[in-house]
């Protein structure tokens, strides 16, 4: 699947027009702080089976902050 870098406004167009927004960071670091809107799916249990509750109609866009 192709890396796609949007701006940080056509993020917030995106999720205001039914994006899913999906951090995957581990659930302590997403509770200390994550993007405003966003859901918390941790890379290690991100699957088809946690996503298959998503409106498959919406765009979803996963983001992870690596800061190593």
């Amino acid at each position: 699947m192709p890396q796609i870098i949007i701006s940080r406004d056509e993020l917030k167009q995106r999720v205001k027009d039914g994006a899913h927004l999906i951090e995957v960071l581990p659930a302590k670091e997403f509770a200390r702080a994550h993007l405003p809107d966003a859901i918390n799916i941790p890379l290690a249990k991100l699957s088809v089976k946690t996503i298959a509750g998503l409106d498959k109609k919406n765009a979803t866009i996963v983001h992870c902050y690596d800061y190593q």
